[in-house]
């Protein structure tokens, strides 16, 4: 009698073991539905400074995705593709080796970068990543961001890391924040980004081979050079020549824009 007593038991336990999990993943699968959010909530759509903020959308698979675009009259694609991969190798985060430029296609005026954006410091520190997707058409500047999540403390707690299809902005105050945030975030970089590629009339770019097997050979423009061996440690302008310096003392001499030299 005990032994079935103890068998009874054991299975209505391992059932509502079973159940309990069975909720518990159903809970925490079902992702945010941004777009509803976004109807029902009043958001502040532009900064004080006048920037806009571009929130996320809920697309299709569940992901969490920002799209947005800039106007730029008057300016042809290749324009707008270099001037934005120009601004975009210029100011990678040169402490992080985890932020790069990712794939870019010259013949699609299209590359991805994939972005950490570190905010404040300390109990307060909020760090971003995401995967972006710059597109250069026409007359105008397209970008699509996914695979983001945000990693931050909540009430003085040990850091976490959540997907933003996991935020609660609806319910969570500080994932409201977080939201937010990152809609400010990247409204301020892609303008900024944006007015780079309306200025960007000079830029040239052809040695796509070299760049790809990270090789610098002669006649190579100063934006090739960023792209295949990235940014220099220092530069030097000596009137007639600009040097540039990076690790182990390799060193690219220019001429009126153009690679003259290679040191290595």
């Amino acid at each position: 009698m005990r032994r079935i007593v103890i068998s009874t038991f054991a299975a209505i336990l391992a059932v509502v073991q079973v159940s309990a999990l069975d909720l518990f993943k159903k809970k925490n699968s079902e992702p945010v539905n941004y777009n509803a959010w976004r109807d029902t909530t009043a958001l502040t759509m532009v900064t004080a400074e006048g920037l806009p903020m571009f929130y996320p959308e809920t697309v299709e698979d569940g992901q969490a995705v920002v799209r947005g675009e800039f106007s730029l009259p008057g300016r042809t694609s290749e324009q707008i593709f270099l001037g934005a991969l120009d601004y975009a190798v210029s100011h990678l985060d040169a402490e992080d080796e985890h932020e790069q430029i990712g794939e870019f296609n010259e013949a699609d005026k299209s590359f991805m970068i994939r972005r950490y954006s570190k905010q404040g410091s300390n109990n307060t520190e909020t760090v971003y990543r995401c995967l972006v997707l710059v597109k250069a058409e026409t007359g105008r500047l397209l970008f699509a961001i996914n695979e983001i999540d945000v990693k931050y403390r909540e009430k003085g707690l040990i850091p976490r890391t959540l997907a933003f299809e996991k935020l609660k902005p609806a319910d969570n105050s500080r994932h409201r924040e977080l939201v937010e945030l990152f809609a400010e975030l990247t409204g301020a970089y892609f303008h900024s980004l944006s007015e780079a590629a309306a200025g960007s009339g000079s830029l040239s770019a052809s040695h796509w081979k070299e760049i790809r097997e990270k090789e610098v050979v002669k006649g190579m423009s100063e934006l090739e050079v960023k792209l295949a061996v990235g940014m220099p440690l220092a530069t030097r302008d000596n009137g007639d020549r600009i040097r540039w310096v990076y690790p182990d003392n390799y060193i690219v001499l220019f001429e009126n824009g153009k690679v003259v030299r290679v040191v290595e």
